[in-house]
């Protein structure tokens, strides 16, 4: 039985080489929004990635995913993929009603982040394309507000492209040239995560709303 973060996006290494094929990237990080836009959330594990996208869904905004999505950056636009959701056992109380995790395996580690599928359960929240307005690097600074400031963009190149390069099989070079495409085409933010989540949603439908008008 595969483990859990294999569960939540099967066949990836497959979906890998078919995309980059097509000058697509499948990109470790989440994505919520609207069909009209959408932002995309990467860094490196417990930033808060998982915790902001979850908060988002609850805040009635869209979802394409939380762990891996495709990019394409010729139309700087982002697609749903799996549209699974992994969060440690003791975030999920923070979001009653919104996941429902898969049974835990006897072979799966204690410590392993529990899988499920939002839109299961919110199948209103379902995205499954949008254009890409940004490109946010969540970061748990606490505090009681979560803010945006400005990221250059080589700092986000360093938050998506490592990532997914070590994380995703394929020709790393390519997923490299695709990430570098995606943050030269976007505006790049990083987002403080204060100790308030529901100030999540707010803060990204702002901004989003901001890119659009």
């Amino acid at each position: 039985m595969p483990p859990p973060w294999e569960r939540a996006c099967p066949l990836r290494a497959l979906l890998t080489w078919w995309l980059s094929a097509h000058d697509v990237l499948l990109a470790h990080g989440a994505a919520v929004g609207d069909a009209d836009g959408a932002v995309v959330l990467t860094a490196p594990g417990g930033s808060g990635k998982s915790t902001t996208s979850l908060a988002c869904v609850a805040g009635g905004m869209g979802f394409l995913g939380d762990d891996y999505v495709a990019l394409e950056p010729a139309l700087a636009r982002v697609w749903s993929v799996y549209g699974s959701a992994k969060l440690a056992p003791d975030h999920l109380q923070r979001f009653p009603g919104l996941l429902e995790p898969e049974p835990a395996r006897p072979s799966d580690p204690v410590d392993a982040k529990r899988v499920g599928w939002p839109l299961r359960e919110h199948p209103e929240r379902t995205v499954v394309q949008a254009p890409v307005r940004a490109l946010v690097v969540p970061a748990v600074v606490g505090g009681p507000d979560c803010r945006l400031v400005p990221l250059p963009a080589s700092r986000a190149l360093m938050a998506i492209a490592p990532l997914t390069m070590f994380q995703t099989p394929g020709d790393q070079r390519a997923a490299f040239a695709l990430s570098s495409r995606v943050v030269r085409g976007v505006p790049t933010w990083r987002l403080e995560l204060g100790r308030d989540m529901t100030q999540a949603p707010v803060v990204l439908r702002a901004l989003l709303d901001g890119v659009a008008s």
